[in-house]
């Protein structure tokens, strides 16, 4: 994986203006969120693919937008595009112990009070349908991201004497 992400034209800022350090940081995190999202298709396996190939893309989408400002970026900012383009889904991945009890969440009531489709669509004492599941966890990955990095160790995220870590209030 490693090579792949050493392959993005984002990474090129990172290899000129980045230390080794901020270089590890950044390859040691997609590491381990490649296998993660990679497993997305068993929580969506109706969507479009949002494994790491679609984050390795969304990166290069973001190089291309920027066309000739790429080389303008810091190492800082480079290495968060990349680090966004390869986190932006993985709060997709539920387990199956936690599909099993996503009627459980606390979230569940404001998600069948914003999509009465599937408040309808529920039948009672029955687990929903696959259908209103994947929308439930769709609809509640970006704030799952959050869940997910607030996991991993702080240091994991230090950038020199600064955390590049987001903590969700």
């Amino acid at each position: 994986m490693a090579a792949e992400v050493e392959q993005l034209k984002l990474w090129c800022v990172l290899e000129e203006k980045g230390t080794d350090q901020q270089r590890a940081l950044v390859r040691d995190l997609i590491e381990d969120a490649s296998p993660i999202l990679d497993r997305v298709i068993e929580t969506f396996p109706t969507y479009t693919l949002h494994n790491s190939l679609h984050s390795r893309n969304v990166a290069e989408l973001m190089a291309h937008l920027l066309g000739d400002r790429l080389m303008d970026l810091s190492a800082l900012e480079a290495a968060l595009l990349i680090l966004s383009a390869y986190f932006h889904d993985i709060g997709m991945v539920f387990s199956d112990q936690a599909r099993d009890r996503l009627t459980q969440e606390p979230y569940w009531p404001e998600f069948l009070n914003r999509h009465p489709e599937a408040y309808i669509a529920i039948e009672p004492g029955r687990a929903p349908s696959t259908e209103i599941a994947e929308n439930y966890c769709r609809w509640r990955h970006a704030d799952r991201v959050f869940t997910y990095l607030n996991e991993l160790a702080p240091e994991r995220f230090r950038w020199g004497a600064v955390s590049i870590a987001f903590a969700q209030s």
